[in-house]
């Protein structure tokens, strides 16, 4: 069946200036913008019925020569002159003439040249206060016109546009040229002038019906662009201001020593991946609204490093990242190399691994202390204690202080866990057993300062562990007393570590666990030479939650960790919510900084750092995985740049689902992990084994010490000490040893 194009009505004008050039139109402020009523008359047009709306407004500056003349003419013309309707009618029929003559005689008429003709410019005469100003004068057409598949309809976008230019009358106003007949209008939608109408539309050429003469006061609201100050909906935005790209910065193709930022039109005006050299990466800080690409980008770059072969650590509260990089980490290069803790499965056959924040595996007494503080902080942090809390602090410093020792002295099948602490505090039978192994000062504590106590002290320590307790899979990962999730591991031998945390305050808490245990792992590196601290780059998202109550020991981390090989990429929402300290110590480090779109107060913490180059209100109008970014290249910080977000579909050549069943074997292998049930059952029963394990080594170790010796330190050997997790290599049968 044949079908025919729907009919496109069409509607035009021309407007000129009812009065003399010596009449002023009126002169608009720039705020509000004029251009807001042409916004508004259009915001009616619907495309998608074939509609349009459309404002022609041409200008030819006068020349000297011709602003002179006019000048002078001005002074010698009258300074009003009657204007009647038969003197219109006459001049429009003049013209009228004229036009016809140049549709029937070649050459006629008025000419066909782009340049104005010399016309006869009937009564118009300025006065000499319009010309004899300095600003400039320019000769104006202005064409309207308006289309819509519907009857009537063009009409009526065209009367809301001349409309719009009512915002201008003063002493002078535009109107539509043509004859006004009272109960029609004869214009440009009439024979001839409307194939001349036309034929300026379709090529520019300048040959006004009638000579407007403006200066750019009266028309400065209409050489612009729209401004901010133009409150209309239907205004497409620029974004603000930001400047261009920096050339210095590498194309990203994949190379290992480059990390991807975003997307970018190049000076060739082709968009491409850009990226910036590792080597200058030592810290980045980014901040924005929640699901506008924040973590996606870190996402990409965590991926890019991993199939790199760098060594990664990326905390993923959820597990949505997580599900989204699996697929693209199956490589059996990658696999022999991942960890994956997801705390948010359940079901006692899903498998979990062991971290024990109190395992003394391979370390000695030297280390309790950054143990103990690790443990303390992360806790603090979690519960937002205040520095009030102080004999909460301190009874959980005893409390961990007093179960490393005890983990140094028992052999690392029993060694003690954070769900020991309830026990130590609150089952006095038990506390005594097993500090009669401990050094004199522990004793003491327990003895002569801790029964001092209200009985309301201990419960504020222990009620955090026991809300731990009511989480299987917490329970599970956290009640294992051997640790095969090491950082310290995972940073000497460049592991892929994904880390999925659940939500709410226990998973805030497991939070803190992880990411202070990272920052101690990273100082324990000072026994290991500079040239061999190999990269880990350490992706903390939400690192809010982290600082709430660090006290600026967060911060102080920061400035230290970048000498120890470990690269932190530190993202949160809302940045001037982070410690002063600790935002001092992002600001001060980052070598990559970026701002997605959010609140302006948010958004201003970045904005200073790039002084004059970023209005907020730029930053807090970004569309969705859009970011402005400064970056480091050969040691210089550049300029801010705008990019548009990468995502993980950047790798799809590498996205194998079909792979993963092989991918959940080689991390079983790698992390020795075991079913939730059976960590469960261990935990337990591990009081009891624990002061089962005391009782044999008090009668093996003879008579326990005077309160006034201590004890020797322990040795730690093959069968008593615990050592180190070592490498783990691919598949199933691989092989787990730990070094005395």
């Amino acid at each position: 069946m044949e079908t025919t194009e729907p009919r496109v009505h069409v509607a035009r004008a021309e407007l000129v200036l009812a009065a003399g050039d010596s009449a002023y139109l009126r002169s608009l402020p720039l705020s509000p913008d004029p251009l807001h009523q042409l916004a508004a008359a259009v915001i009616d047009v619907r495309p998608e019925l074939g509609e349009r709306a459309d404002v022609c407004f041409d200008l030819v500056p006068l020349t000297p020569a011709r602003n002179a003349h006019l000048r002078r003419k001005a002074m010698r013309a009258a300074q009003e002159e009657g204007e009647g309707l038969f003197a219109e009618l006459g001049r429009e029929l003049v013209g009228f003439g004229r036009e016809l003559v140049g549709e029937l005689v070649p050459g006629g008429g008025r000419g066909d040249t782009a340049q104005p003709a010399a016309r006869d410019r009937g009564a118009d005469r300025p006065t000499q206060t319009k010309f004899d100003t300095a600003e400039p004068a320019f000769e104006v057409q202005l064409l309207l016109r308006a289309e819509s598949e519907i009857p009537g309809r063009a009409e009526a976008h065209l009367h809301q546009l001349q409309a719009a230019f009512d915002a201008w009358r003063g002493d002078n106003y535009w109107r539509a040229a043509g004859l006004n007949l009272g109960f029609a209008h004869i214009g440009a939608d009439y024979w001839p002038w409307r194939r001349r109408f036309e034929r300026r539309w379709t090529t520019g050429l300048f040959r006004p019906r009638k000579r407007n003469i403006v200066t750019a006061s009266e028309v400065s609201g209409l050489l612009k662009p729209p401004t901010k100050h133009c409150e209309s909906l239907n205004v497409r935005r620029s974004g603000g201001v930001v400047p261009r790209l920096p050339r210095e910065l590498p194309v990203y193709n994949g190379q290992r020593d480059v990390l991807p930022i975003g997307y970018a039109t190049g000076p060739d005006a082709v968009e491409r991946l850009y990226g910036m050299p590792l080597d200058d990466l030592f810290f980045s800080f980014r901040i924005g609204k929640s699901r506008y690409g924040k973590t996606e980008t870190a996402l990409v770059q965590a991926v890019s490093l991993a199939l790199a072969g760098h060594g990664v650590w990326f905390l993923d509260p959820h597990a949505d990242g997580w599900k989204r990089a699996a697929p693209l980490l199956t490589d059996p290069e990658v696999l022999a190399r991942l960890w994956e803790i997801d705390l948010t499965v359940r079901g006692d056959d899903a498998m979990i691994a062991g971290y024990n924040p109190l395992s003394m595996a391979g370390l000695t007494t030297e280390h309790i202390e950054d143990k103990v503080d690790s443990v303390v902080t992360a806790v603090a942090s979690a519960l937002s204690w205040p520095d009030q809390a102080s004999r909460a602090r301190t009874i959980l410093t005893k409390a961990a202080e007093t179960l490393c020792h005890l983990a140094l002295k028992l052999p690392p099948e029993v060694a003690p866990t954070l769900f020991q602490i309830p026990t130590l505090l609150h089952d006095e039978e038990w506390r005594q057993a097993v500090i009669q192994l401990l050094p004199a000062h522990v004793r003491s504590y327990w003895s002569e300062v801790y029964t001092k106590y209200p009985a309301e002290a201990a419960p504020a320590v222990s009620n955090i562990i026991d809300r731990l307790r009511s989480s299987r899979t917490m329970s599970a990962f956290l009640g294992s007393s051997a640790t095969t999730y090491d950082v310290r591991t995972a940073m000497d031998l460049g592991k892929v570590v994904f880390l999925c945390t659940p939500g709410g305050d226990i998973g805030r808490l497991a939070s803190c666990f992880l990411t202070y245990d990272l920052f101690r792992a990273g100082r324990s590196r000072i026994d290991v030479a500079p040239e061999g601290r190999t990269r880990f780059d350490a992706f903390v998202d939400e690192v809010t939650a982290v600082d709430s109550a660090s006290k600026g020991h967060l911060a102080a981390i920061l400035e230290q960790l970048g000498k120890y090989g470990v690269r932190l990429h530190a993202m949160t929402q809302m940045a001037q919510r982070l410690s002063t300290s600790t935002r001092d110590a992002l600001l001060q480090n980052q070598s990559l900084l970026s701002s997605t779109a959010g609140e302006v107060d948010a958004v201003r913490v970045v904005t200073r750092q790039w002084q004059r180059h970023v209005h907020p209100d730029t930053v807090v109008d970004l569309p969705r995985y859009h970011h402005i970014v400064s970056a480091t290249v050969a040691g210089e910080t550049t300029t801010p740049f705008r990019v548009r977000g990468a995502t993980v579909d950047l790798f799809a050549g590498q996205h194998q689902p079909d792979r993963l069943h092989l991918q959940r074997k080689a991390i079983d292998a790698n992390l020795g992990r075991q079913r939730i049930g059976d960590a469960l059952t261990q935990l337990e029963s591990l009081d009891a084994r624990i002061l089962a394990a005391v009782t044999s080594e008090r009668r093996s170790a003879g008579p326990a010490p005077g309160l006034g010796s201590e004890p020797d330190e322990p040795v730690a050997d093959g069968g008593r000490g615990s050592g180190r997790i070592t490498e783990m290599h691919e598949g199933a049968d691989a092989d787990r040893s730990s070094t005395g």
